[in-house]
């Protein structure tokens, strides 16, 4: 599939013990194929610091999916209201020349976020990336 699709195909780290929860892992599914890429999903990667798994796998990160998480499990926070460096997250990005999407997974509903704290949470977080 991935030889043969004019867009990029990727997989995503699974949560606990899902497919390609450890950067060994995804590189080692990345390296068997080809043509494959990965989204990241920064919540489901509990068990290695978020960065060092982006600067890991590099330049096949084609999409992330971006929110927080406590030390248990994913919570689909806002950025910097949990666990996660988002500095270092971005500077690994940043260092992996990274182009792609940053896709807000936030559970707005439950946690009553508005779009002018998601857009002000964006600005925050991606001004690693205007220094």
């Amino acid at each position: 599939m991935c030889d043969f699709s004019p867009i990029p195909v990727c997989v995503e780290n699974m949560v606990k013990d899902g497919l390609l929860n450890v950067s060994d892992e995804a590189c080692e599914v990345l390296n068997a194929v080809k043509n494959l890429y990965m989204t990241v999903d920064l919540n489901h990667a509990l068990y290695e610091n978020v960065a060092n798994y982006i600067r890991k796998v590099g330049p096949r990160v084609k999409n992330v999916h971006v929110s927080d998480r406590d030390e248990i499990t994913e919570r689909h926070w806002l950025p910097k209201k949990g666990i996660l460096d988002f500095n270092d997250i971005m500077l690994a990005l940043q260092e992996i020349n990274y182009t792609g999407a940053l896709t807000y997974e936030v559970s707005v509903r439950s946690n009553g976020y508005t779009v002018e704290q998601i857009k002000q949470n964006y600005d925050e977080i991606t001004s690693v990336f205007n220094k």
